[in-house]
């Protein structure tokens, strides 16, 4: 009788004390070995309702494991968050100062290639010049001729 209420202190923390409730189940007609056996039935009950329901003290060390977790995600998260800003805002300046010397090369080639039709056009001006001026010569010295021999 007293192996049973040794066995299990939690039993009678959650439901009765194992020594009373054999002495009532005896005072009620039952014999001792069937009061013994109620008791060990009782017991294994409670093992099993202990082993599988959660009591308010593993609800609330979920609750504070849960809250730590989320917490260590907040901040893991904010400071991934502030990396990646902080590359993205390096990757924007790094692409701003190879667009600005793209667009400066881009400007010099283009100066260059403007300052090369310039001279061309100055060349084809040149040449026209000439060719108007020997037009234009030509056309003298034809009405020349003409005036003298007509």
């Amino acid at each position: 009788m007293t192996a049973i209420a040794m066995r299990e202190p939690m039993f009678s923390q959650f439901f009765i004390n194992p020594i009373k409730a054999l002495h009532k189940l005896k005072d009620a007609g039952f014999t001792e070995k069937q009061s013994e056996a109620q008791i060990e039935i009782m017991i294994e009950n409670a093992e099993h309702i202990e082993a599988t329901l959660a009591t308010k003290r593993d609800l609330k060390e979920l609750e504070v494991a849960v809250r730590r977790d989320i917490a260590e995600f907040e901040a893991t998260t904010k400071r991934d968050l502030k990396e990646m800003e902080l590359s993205m805002k390096r990757d924007l300046k790094e692409l701003e100062v190879a667009l600005k010397r793209d667009l400066k090369e881009l400007e010099l080639k283009m100066d260059g290639r403007f300052k090369e039709m310039d001279s061309k056009f100055k060349e084809l001006e040149m040449k026209l010049t000439i060719r108007m001026g020997a037009i234009t010569s030509s056309v003298v010295g034809f009405f020349y001729l003409l005036e003298k021999f007509f």
